[in-house]
């Protein structure tokens, strides 16, 4: 897969650009201000308008049916800077595909907008665009958190899970997380967004958003009374 360090700088991809070379009126980085991506991350943010084309640029063997539609792009690296998969957002409002999500390896793979330190707590995330507002993150890119958990060199690890009180989906995987001895998010009751993109477009800071982390983690036999409380379904 192609290095970041051996691309050029203006153009990287016949099929895609960088948010930070586009104009500020350009749909795409409208799209993530509106999100309130930090624009610091924009130098690995891209945008394409020719999404199957872009895939099949930097991964050949791609076999997946894709449309040609505009995308914000998440690329996934590994330890080397390779891109071993993404995370792509329609621009489109009627999309039936919202986000997809591709794996050009074998394994389970997550993204992680930079470095983690594993003497630190590590939190596990579902969506991509969460983890731009998390320290020390990484988003699954689905809910299958324990997953990616276990790959994870880190002795210290949460899942945070999005704040779905009535998806049953969430509901079990949540409570099989707590059953397996996991630390785990369980949101206050007061907090009425879905995911944290969501809670920060409302108006919360990443400073009270790690409070919240920080202080509705839990484990065991407290975190069965408070997600007890906290589930609907």
């Amino acid at each position: 897969f192609p290095s970041h360090d051996n691309i050029s700088k203006n153009v990287l991809y016949e099929n895609a650009e960088k948010l930070c070379d586009l104009s500020i009126e350009h749909s795409c980085v409208k799209y993530a201000l509106d999100r309130k991506i930090p624009e610091k991350y924009f130098g690995d943010l891209f945008y394409t308008e020719k999404f199957a084309s872009f895939v099949k640029e930097i991964h050949a063997e791609n076999e997946k049916e894709l449309s040609e539609d505009e995308r914000l792009i998440i690329p996934i690296r590994d330890h080397y800077n390779h891109i071993i998969g993404l995370s792509a957002r329609s621009l489109n409002k009627n999309s039936k595909l919202r986000y997809i999500h591709l794996n050009f390896t074998d394994d389970k793979i997550f993204f992680a907008k930079e470095a983690l330190n594993p003497q630190e707590k590590v939190r596990v995330l579902e969506g991509a665009i969460d983890s731009f507002f998390v320290k020390n993150s990484v988003a699954s890119g689905n809910s299958d958190l324990i997953g990616t958990a276990k790959l994870l060199h880190a002795p210290d690890k949460v899942l945070v899970y999005d704040n779905e009180p009535r998806n049953k989906e969430i509901v079990k995987l949540i409570s099989s997380a707590i059953e397996q001895g996991h630390s785990v998010v369980i949101w206050p009751e007061t907090l009425q967004e879905k995911d944290i993109n969501e809670m920060i477009i409302n108006g919360l800071t990443e400073i009270e958003l790690d409070d919240i982390i920080n202080n509705r983690t839990f484990k065991g036999l407290q975190a069965k009374l408070k997600f007890s409380s906290w589930r609907k379904c």
